[in-house]
């Protein structure tokens, strides 16, 4: 499909990092009406599927932010899940509020306080205490920083138990830094391990990386007269001052009434375990092909994945060595720098770890779980692996959080009676 050459397409670009959803790569960014400004944003209606007959019994709640220029239907697996496990007794708030176009123009900040709002007006329409009904808050990638900023800036005004970040880029994303001749370098040193599992580098993003790229020099200018575009995207970059704030608060540890943290990361960075069946169809393919011994091509095309492994992380991280989701680095999902463990040898069940002067703070990786069903910046080449968007084995760390912070909270308040 042939890509116009248009001022929004930057857009995609953006949407295809953090979001990688099937739905919403049809969607024609032409066609996208302009958000309307913050306070017809923020008004709620209680029309949300995911409220259920019963949930006035509700004892305490979740809300659940989407990626970004996402809507709930992202948040859909886990919402199913914690009505399965909680049933009557969660007040589930999947919130409207930043979809699609409204995550991507409005701050972080600005979508802090629109969720705040939202909040509060179901809350008061299900006959709830904001002040005083228990929450949990989480978000999916961008939804994550928003998660963080709500925890912060809105502590005092909700009860909240605990915000959760699932592969958020609390450090913002590498990638976005990139510039055309950084993907032209990657498809010139990538290319032979790229034909092995039968696809090539997405030659559309040179396109998007070259707008985006012209966007993060021409929104700055245009702030200045009043025009302020992608300020939502562009508050995820690396350093912002959004990323900055966010950093402080994770890292902290002077904070007494910090809101309990459980941030959980994952990482999938190797093609030999994403494309095996491929791999091995190309050994073959060679064996009859070629005049070679099996162990030299084995050798050949094993080198070359390593190699491939290597140019991609390089592209995502900066570092050869670094793991990442195919999105977001590992060290950004986890507010880490250059002490971060080397998390290479842990297993396949989420494996916990500290974050340097904070207990408020816990933090779990995931092996083998990627941002999306597409990898960038591998052309079309979907996967039927498990993803941020449809997990399985975060459950039981977020269940556990729940249940702690509940029962803990049920133990302040018996004391204090």
């Amino acid at each position: 499909m042939k890509i116009k050459k248009s001022p929004w397409i930057s857009v995609f670009f953006l949407q295809t990092i953090f979001a990688c959803s099937q739905y919403k790569q049809q969607m024609d960014p032409l066609k996208v009406a302009t958000p309307p400004p913050v306070e017809a944003a923020t008004a709620v209606t209680v029309t949300n599927p995911a409220f259920t007959d019963g949930q006035q019994e509700a004892t305490f709640g979740m809300v659940l932010l989407h990626g970004l220029n996402m809507d709930t239907r992202e948040m859909k697996a886990l919402t199913t899940a914690l009505s399965e496990r909680y049933k009557e007794n969660i007040l589930i708030i999947n919130s409207l509020v930043r979809e699609d176009w409204n995550s991507v123009d409005y701050s972080i900040d600005q979508q802090a306080e629109m969720v705040y709002k939202e909040i509060v007006d179901y809350l008061q329409a299900h006959n709830k205490d904001s002040s005083s009904f228990q929450l949990f808050i989480l978000g999916q990638s961008q939804g994550g920083v928003v998660a963080t900023r709500i925890a912060e800036l809105y502590k005092q005004k909700l009860n909240l138990l605990g915000f959760i970040t699932h592969n958020a880029p609390l450090q913002g994303v590498d990638v976005l830094t990139r510039g055309p001749f950084d993907l032209l370098k990657l498809c010139n040193r990538a290319k032979k391990g790229l034909n092995i599992i039968g696809t090539k580098v997405d030659w559309d993003l040179f396109n998007l990386i070259t707008l985006a790229t012209s966007a993060r020099w021409l929104c700055p200018i245009a702030d200045c007269f009043g025009y302020k575009k992608l300020t939502g995207a562009r508050d995820i970059f690396p350093n912002s001052s959004c990323m900055t704030a966010v950093r402080h608060y994770l890292r902290n540890n002077q904070q007494s009434d910090a809101v309990p943290g459980l941030l959980i990361g994952g990482y999938q960075n190797d093609y030999n375990r994403l494309f095996k069946h491929d791999i091995e169809q190309y050994k073959i393919e060679q064996y009859i092909e070629a005049n070679k011994d099996r162990d030299t091509i084995n050798e050949e095309v094993n080198q070359a994945i390593r190699k491939l492994n290597h140019d991609v992380a390089t592209f995502l991280t900066g570092d050869a060595d670094g793991l990442h989701d195919h999105v977001v680095p590992l060290k950004s999902q986890l507010c880490r720098g250059d002490s971060l463990e080397d998390l290479t040898h842990i297993g396949t069940q989420p494996y916990q770890i500290d974050m340097p002067g904070n207990q408020n703070i816990t933090c779990f990786v995931i092996k083998d779980i990627t941002h999306c069903t597409t990898l960038s910046p591998v052309a079309e080449k979907k996967i039927n692996k498990e993803s941020m968007m449809d997990p399985h084995r975060m459950l039981p760390v977020l269940f556990e959080f729940i249940d702690k912070k509940l029962e803990q909270a049920r133990v302040d308040q018996s004391s204090d009676c």
